[in-house]
């Protein structure tokens, strides 16, 4: 399952020791662990739109090729960015982005 994914140290402890001694599982977190999170009623889904109610700016980086592409659509300027509680690397440059509770620099 594609996402972003927030868990407590303790939780994620939890799930990946029960993970382990499971034997019919594949050990992946979009096959076995989120799933099961989902059927024990202990995840919660976010729909990301923006102010108006559209579908936002949102990609699965989890591959070079994805990287690489989301890259060049925020620097094509074909994008806008919103930055929310986050933090921005020394020698970033931002532009045609909304900064909300992010830090830049060190």
């Amino acid at each position: 399952m594609i996402g972003v994914y927030a868990f407590s140290a303790e939780y994620l402890y939890d799930r990946l020791a029960r993970d382990a001694r499971n034997m019919k599982s594949t050990h992946d977190f979009g096959r076995d662990l989120i799933p099961a999170a989902v059927r024990a009623g202990e995840a919660n889904g976010f729909v990301f739109t923006d102010a108006a109610g559209n579908p936002g700016y949102w990609r699965d980086v989890g591959t070079l090729d994805s990287c690489g592409k989301a890259h060049m659509e925020l620097l094509g300027g074909t994008r806008s960015c919103v930055m929310s509680d986050s933090l921005a690397s020394e020698g970033c440059i931002i532009d045609n982005a909304i900064l909300a509770h992010a830090r830049a620099g060190n």
